[in-house]
């Protein structure tokens, strides 16, 4: 059989259509009838799954049509309730709550003589609506108070009259919104027979100074308070404050009477009102919303049980019930309805943050919204298998857009409370990717670092275009190709050497002893940040150092030349016109200003090339010493990763072997991070004097020291 002959409708609302199979409110009906024609306004309140709206649609509505009633209800997105895209004066940011209201009546009235016509196939012609306004001037001048008390509604047949009846749904959403002052100031206007800031008021032969409508009020229970302050403390609404109706919970005996009542449908509702009792107390056994919860069956729960359990007894007749009533059925029952229509997990996410607010109530959103179109939510919402359908959320139109929430408050509580639950996994799986990606970022830093130690000459000569090496080439020598190798401190302060002809600068090994004094890279000669001497006619070159005397000149071989501090230059000059200037990215726009650099052609590096640059030379630059030899930095960081590990094997004992791994491979990014780090800080001047065995050595202290202290909060870093 199919599904759609279910007499239960999950977490859906019931709506006036469904009249036929509505059952257990008929004495709340009654009272509520009776209250509405004694009195002006009335409040409807009761607690949130207990069928408010339910009672409202599908019990007092039918009975306000049988005794001249004309329900009109009014509902406001969540845009409006923000402040966003609603009416206001022209001249003014004050809400024009007469045309808000006025145009959702317009839209409510035409909604209904639509389907009026489709319902009783009647001809176009027909119509319903507000009689007597003729005399209004309805495109500049709405006044509703002026409408309510001098017209009526009545259809085009002329078979009767109507009192209209606006009912506000949901009317906990105005007591948060923004402009609820503004609203009930206005809403004060409304009710008062004489209306404020209009002493005179020319009334049309028509008019009454009786109300000619009704005015109800639903919302939840915990906010019935605030309406005490805003209708007797900051405006005076006495109807609103007198005639309130609280709509208890079910008991027992109405669930029972409610379930019996079906059982003339078909053969599995038959079956269903045999175990009503049984279900009643699977129920009410698990409900724990109240403090006298053994008594009380919560009517959403009572019909989203009574739903699975018809469908399932529809293939299954032998279905064990020792499972109803479970305080995770709503959002069971929601998931699985999700698996059905095929939404992912990510798409899943973004539907309830986008439907559900920070503290858990539904939001009323446009389909238009941006992210809901980044995951195709109208095929999710109007395809064949769809969330409206399956009673998961509704759709409705409002000044031509149509939004969609959740189909009730339960559901997006049940959504809302599952939240960390689902976060915890996600934590995990998002640690667990996190890892992934630090083994990836990890291999890219080690590649990156080989990559550097084995190109860090990549901008010297090739070996095939060195000469043998002379110690002393003489000034006039025509030798194309120039090597000079410095033997001895006194050729750097002498002029002996050809250096401005020369193609290509080392330094004798007796001289290579401590970098910190004599630094010869990639063609160029520093000594004691003083003299600086360089392969002028070399091909490529790279000036890293600080000079007191900078005077550059290159050759006519020169193409490439890589200036680490352009602004220390005092004159720059090369003969080839094509030589290109390299200076760092963050250095260009200064040195282009720069009158010295105005014949030559300056480039700049970006900001890999840059980092590059400062890295090679780091890692060929600095060291420390052990017993008279020198240690490159890049070794220190090898010894001190393996502190680390050592530190990890001695110190976390209780640790398995599976974590001390992963706290090692965690370690090496930021061992290498922190080489990175001091190589930057270095560079801007922070550690001129700092030995940088010392710095990577604390660093990986301070590393096993932070792993340590989370490793005993949480015992596993994954």
């Amino acid at each position: 059989m199919s599904q759609t002959n279910n007499p239960w409708i999950a977490l859906s609302t019931y709506e006036e259509y469904d009249e036929y199979r509505f059952f257990g409110r008929e004495i709340d009906i009654a009272n509520l009838m009776s209250m509405l024609e004694q009195n002006e306004c009335i409040v409807i309140y009761a607690a949130s799954g207990d069928g408010k709206s339910s009672v409202i649609n599908a019990g007092l509505v039918p009975a306000m049509r049988r005794k001249g009633f004309f329900p009109i209800k009014i509902t406001f997105t969540t845009e409006e309730l923000n402040g966003k895209n609603i009416l206001r004066d022209n001249n003014s940011s004050k809400i024009n709550f007469d045309k808000l209201i006025w145009s959702k009546i317009l839209d409510y009235l035409n909604q209904y003589q639509r389907g009026f016509q489709r319902k009783h196939n009647l001809r176009e012609d027909f119509t319903i609506g507000f009689v007597n306004i003729n005399t209004i001037d309805m495109d500049n001048n709405i006044n509703l108070w002026k409408i309510f008390r001098s017209s009526i509604i009545q259809d085009s047949l002329g078979v009767s009259d109507y009192v209209p009846v606006i009912i506000f749904d949901q009317f906990e959403e105005v007591l948060r919104c923004t402009w609820r002052s503004e609203f009930f100031a206005w809403l004060e206007n409304l009710m008062r027979d004489t209306p404020l800031h209009q002493k005179n008021v020319n009334l049309s032969a028509n008019s009454h100074f009786g109300k000619l409508f009704k005015l109800i009020l639903s919302m939840r229970y915990e906010y019935v308070g605030e309406l005490d302050y805003w209708c007797s403390q900051r405006y005076f609404i006495p109807q609103i404050m007198q005639n309130r109706y609280f709509l208890k919970p079910l008991s027992k005996n109405q669930a029972l009477c409610i379930i019996k009542s079906t059982k003339d449908f078909d053969e599995t509702s038959k079956i269903i009102a045999e175990y009503a009792e049984v279900i009643i107390e699977n129920i009410t056994s698990n409900n724990h919303s109240s403090e006298n919860f053994e008594d009380v069956v919560p009517a959403i729960i009572l019909s989203l049980t009574c739903y699975v359990l018809y469908n399932e007894w529809q293939e299954n007749e032998d279905l064990s019930l020792s499972e109803i009533g479970l305080n995770d059925m709503i959002y069971d029952y929601y998931r699985a309805i999700i698996t059905r229509i095929g939404i992912t997990d990510s798409q899943r996410r973004i539907i309830e943050r986008v439907l559900i607010s920070g503290n858990g109530s539904r939001l009323r959103i446009p389909i238009s919204d941006e992210r809901l179109k980044s995951i195709n939510c109208n095929g999710f919402l109007f395809s064949e298998k769809n969330l409206i359908d399956e009673h998961i959320v509704k759709c409705d139109k409002s000044n031509g857009e149509t939004y969609v929430e959740f189909i009730h408050d339960k559901l997006a509580e049940s959504i809302f409370k599952r939240r960390e639950v689902e976060a915890n996994v996600i934590n995990k799986e998002t640690k667990s990717k996190h890892f992934k990606n630090t083994l990836l970022l990890t291999l890219l830093l080690v590649v990156l670092l080989a990559g550097v130690l084995f190109t860090r000459y990549s901008l010297t000569n090739n070996i095939e275009d060195i000469t043998p090496e002379v110690a002393h080439v003489k000034p006039k020598a025509k030798s194309f190709k120039r090597h000079i190798t410095i033997k001895d401190l006194l050729e750097v302060m002498s002029d002996s050497l050809d250096y401005d002809h020369a193609t290509s600068l080392s330094m004798a090994s007796n001289l290579d002893t401590c970098r910190s004094y004599h630094q010869c890279y990639k063609n160029t000669f520093n000594l004691n940040n003083h003299f600086l001497r360089y392969a002028g006619n070399a091909k490529q070159l790279v000036i890293p150092y600080q000079m007191n005397h900078g005077l550059l000149k290159f050759g006519n071989n020169t193409e490439k030349v890589i200036l680490f501090y352009p602004e220390l230059v005092d004159s720059i000059s090369t003969i080839n016109r094509l030589t290109e200037i390299y200076v760092p990215f963050n250095k260009y726009e200064q040195t282009l200003m720069n009158q010295k650099f105005r014949d030559v052609t300056i480039l700049r590096m970006g900001y890999i090339q840059t980092f590059y640059e400062k890295l090679s030379y780091a890692l060929y630059q600095e060291h420390s010493h052990f017993q008279g030899k020198q240690i490159p930095l890049w070794m220190v960081v090898i010894l001190g990763y393996a502190l680390i590990i050592i530190s990890i094997l001695i110190t976390l004992k209780n640790v398995s072997k599976t974590q001390k791994i992963k706290y090692a491979i965690v370690s090496l990014p930021l061992t290498i991070l922190t080489f990175i780090l001091f190589i930057e800080m270095k560079w801007l001047g922070w550690f001129n004097s700092i030995n940088p065995v010392v710095v990577i050595i604390a660093a990986n202290v301070a590393i096993v020291i932070m792993i340590s202290i989370v490793s005993m909060i949480s015992k596993k870093i994954y």
